[in-house]
């Protein structure tokens, strides 16, 4: 009596099959294209695992984690009781939250970094680019921008204003003295600043609408390119990339310097003049700068950007005065440069909107803020690969098994021993 063949016993068969006849063609048979056969021969059966797409339910097998409580954290049935896709629907802040609460739970930010096993490897995929992006283009989405952050650096500091010249001054005229690029994302709102509030308003306060600033630019998959979500995801690619739920934050930079979002910020940079630099400790408008300004042509020629004639820059020598005194700026020359550079900056900075978005402490920070050490360009490797796991399927999901019957079915079938 002759033993009926499992369905075990016909998948080898036909695995022998095959391999028998790629040894005996010279045409090999793709990975892809093995994968599609046997999708197709087995449907509705488990295929082949392919190591390229096992889940993190295979991936625990082989390195003996268990993925299960980090897996039902995630889809909120263990927990905060939120899932990850609602927190992020929530936006930064309730994310940021999330990590938080949740980030201790074993695997879970192991999992976060797993999203090239998912099943479905291109579905997270953060494309980017290195670029320069006119700042009259961004928008903010942090809700505070303060005024010694924006325009601090250079007014106080006389080689960085003199870097807004003609690129002279040993340092750079954004807030802390450097260039920096900032962190940007295209959007259903337009291009926002992910991370870099300052560096941007520094730029168009004193660059003006004209001026570019480089920038790295995300392109979000679909459904998760709103303003919230890609906040969100910036504090989840960080957690995956650190390995720890305390994700990065930073304070306010500027002290309790004024909001300047959506201000005329023109009379207060006038009342600067004479008082410190709470970021640096220099003096607005002091005689470092004033000398400078007398001395530099780099300086002049940044001064003349927002304004400032030659006449005005000519030195005077007051009445009663000296000829001595001639080597620097009397207070009513100071008083008229400043104020005319003061009225050419907050033109500049004229359009940029008020927003209803997280305050900085609860913005990702993808350099690690004042917090955290973390290399920004690891992060965005991650988030470039897919590997950010931040949407469902987690992991790959096993195929319906069908019964024996209906596969035998399907292969008496395609060999014509059964009628269509």
């Amino acid at each position: 009596m002759s033993k009926k063949l499992s369905i075990r016993g016909l998948k080898s068969l036909i695995d022998e099959v095959i391999t028998e006849e790629q040894r005996r063609s010279s045409r090999r048979l793709s990975s892809s294209g093995k994968r599609s056969l046997a999708n197709f021969l087995f449907e509705g059966e488990d295929a082949p695992a392919d190591p390229a797409t096992q889940g993190a339910e295979q991936a625990a097998e082989g390195s003996g984690k268990d993925f299960k409580e980090a897996l039902a954290v995630l889809k909120g049935e263990a927990g905060s009781g939120q899932s990850l896709s609602e927190a992020i629907s929530q936006g930064a802040t309730a994310t940021k939250t999330w990590l938080q609460s949740n980030g201790s739970t074993p695997g879970l930010l192991e999992l976060l970094g797993l999203g090239l096993e998912d099943g479905d490897p291109e579905s997270e995929v953060i494309s980017q680019a290195a670029q320069p992006v006119p700042v009259s283009e961004i928008k903010a989405t942090q809700n505070f921008i303060s005024l010694h952050g924006s325009v601090g650096w250079p007014l106080s500091d006389p080689s960085s204003f003199g870097w807004w010249g003609d690129g002279g001054g040993s340092s750079g005229g954004f807030t802390d003295g450097r260039q920096q690029r900032v962190v940007c994302a295209n959007s259903t709102e337009g291009v926002l600043v992910l991370d870099g509030h300052h560096r941007w308003s520094a730029a168009k306060c004193m660059g003006g609408n004209d001026f570019s600033i480089q920038a790295v630019v995300f392109n979000f998959p679909e459904g998760f390119n709103t303003p919230g979500a890609e906040l969100a995801i910036g504090h989840v690619a960080i957690a995956a990339e650190l390995g720890t739920g305390e994700v990065p934050s930073s304070a306010e930079v500027g002290g309790a310097g004024a909001n300047i979002l959506g201000q005329d910020i023109a009379e207060d940079i006038k009342g600067l003049i004479g008082n410190a630099n709470p970021d640096n400790g220099k003096i607005y408008g002091g005689d470092e700068w004033f000398a400078a300004l007398a001395s530099e042509d780099a300086n002049k020629s940044a001064a003349k950007k927002y304004g400032v004639t030659d006449e005005m820059l000519q030195l005077q020598v007051s009445e009663g005065e000296g000829e001595e005194a001639a080597g620097s700026y009397n207070e009513e020359q100071r008083k008229t440069i400043w104020e005319t550079i003061a009225t050419g900056i907050g033109a500049n900075w004229t359009g940029a909107e008020a927003v209803d978005g997280p305050g900085r402490a609860d913005m990702p920070q993808f350099g690690g803020g004042d917090t955290h050490d973390v290399s920004d360009s690891a992060v965005f490797d991650k988030m470039k690969s897919g590997a950010v796991n931040f949407k469902e399927p987690y992991v790959a999901e096993s195929r319906t098994r069908n019964s024996g019957n209906l596969i035998l079915e399907r292969w008496t079938k395609l060999a014509g021993i059964e009628k269509k």
